[in-house]
């Protein structure tokens, strides 16, 4: 179990590390990024051997050809900036929950740069609480529409609020401190939260345990989902969530009044789930749009961390195993922590006409996450008709084929 989520890291860190590249490295350096990022990976859980270099230089240039042929289309997700919030914030040591508050006069704070440590910035030798703050115009934003918050890394433990409104956090806090270091934030902004054409205020609160300290990586920017384009209804945002697992829990009549609200697409851990491995349920109801009547439909839930299976009003309508891409190589398809790269594959199942109803709905996802990141983390999130699922496909088909067989290639 141990070499399965220590691989998992290592792909998370090298997959968010090699889209960087592409965008801080010219070519040569990049060849050079990836195949030592792979021999990192292979050296940390002694899966290295005898000839294991030549395959690593091959897989290298597999990957460099990926890029070469899917262009943009490499990323995860097509998020389209909003706003660039790079740059200057304020910033001031210490720790206070109302500095959140957007009417806080923060004029005598100081003002440095994010990304970028804060010990590189004059604040040499400080671990411990420190908050950061900027104000910004945020345009108007279509209310079907999902606005992430997008932050690389930040070292060690965040939590972040908008307009006063806690939208994320990621670590533990003493004295139960554990930290996020290395993780890649994407938090739901609901759009209620928001001022739209108007003055917003965002703060960021974050302990550092030891190191640099503050909001590094190399990103921070609000983003919208283009892939929403797609959707005939969005089905993104508030998620009935539950941890443990019943299979009862698929039921419609199900009252599910008392479990906890998630936002989705969103990591469990970002809400604070820190640290949880192993089952959960997410629920959602949703009436049919009129449009969609007398369609074939698609129930699409972007990507789930790590596997899953999907009822409808009761009935399975889909699950983990019947992905294209879907590769078992420990196991077999009933061994659900043994699958590689399922985490990354999108989530598409078609709805049977006998399932589906014009009136409410009940929609209910059991999820296993087998270590690390949990839950349904990436969009879209909704409901497509085949017209826009096969575009929707297209779209990415030519990226997940080269990126399985770059796989299979690792595990054959």
């Amino acid at each position: 179990m141990s070499i399965i989520n220590n691989y998992k890291s290592g792909c998370y860190n090298f997959h968010d590390n090699f889209l960087q590249s592409f965008t801080s490295h010219d070519c040569i350096e990049t060849f050079e990024y990836i195949k030592r990022s792979i021999i990192a990976v292979y050296l940390k859980n002694k899966l290295i051997s005898i000839g294991m270099k030549t395959k690593i230089l091959g897989i290298t240039v597999l990957i460099m050809l990926a890029v070469t042929f899917s262009g943009n289309n490499v990323s995860a997700s097509d998020y389209k900036t909003l706003i660039n919030l790079a740059g200057y914030w304020k910033f001031n040591l210490g720790d206070d929950k109302a500095w959140a508050d957007p009417k806080l006069d923060d004029k005598s704070w100081d003002n440095i740069k994010a990304p970028g440590a804060w010990e590189n910035q004059g604040y040499i030798g400080y671990d411990g609480y420190a908050w950061y703050r900027k104000k910004v115009v945020i345009p108007s934003i279509e209310q079907n529409r999902t606005l992430m918050l997008m932050i690389s890394n930040i070292d060690d433990v965040d939590e972040v609020y908008v307009n006063d409104h806690l939208i994320g956090h990621l670590g533990l806090f003493p004295p139960s401190y554990s930290t996020a270091y290395g993780w890649d934030r994407k938090y739901y902004v609901p759009i209620e939260f928001i001022n739209q054409d108007a003055e917003n205020t965002i703060a960021v609160r974050v302990y550092d345990g030891g190191g640099e300290g503050g909001i590094v990586g190399d990103k921070i920017k609000l983003c919208l989902d283009a892939d929403e384009d797609f959707l005939a209804l969005n089905l993104a945002g508030d998620w009935k969530f539950k941890i443990f697992d019943k299979k009862s829990w698929k039921e419609p009549d199900l009252d599910d009044s008392n479990w906890a609200t998630l936002e989705v697409p969103m990591h469990w851990e970002s809400q604070g789930y820190f640290n949880l491995d192993g089952y959960a349920w997410y629920r959602k109801s949703f009436v049919l749009p009129k449009e969609l009547e007398n369609k074939k439909v698609f129930l699409v839930l972007g990507k789930i961390d790590d596997y899953d299976e999907v009822y409808l009003n009761g009935k399975k309508i889909g699950e983990t195993s019947m992905l294209e891409g879907h590769h078992s190589f420990f196991g077999g398809d009933d061994n659900w922590w043994g699958n590689s790269g399922d985490w990354q594959l999108k989530r598409i199942y078609e709805i049977p006409k006998n399932i589906i109803k014009n009136g409410n709905n009940v929609i209910a996802v059991r999820v296993y996450d087998s270590g690390q990141a949990g839950g349904i983390y990436e969009g879209p999130i909704g409901l497509m008709d085949e017209e826009s699922v096969n575009e929707f496909q297209k779209k990415y088909h030519m990226n997940e084929n080269i990126f399985q067989t770059i796989f299979d290639f690792i595990f054959e």
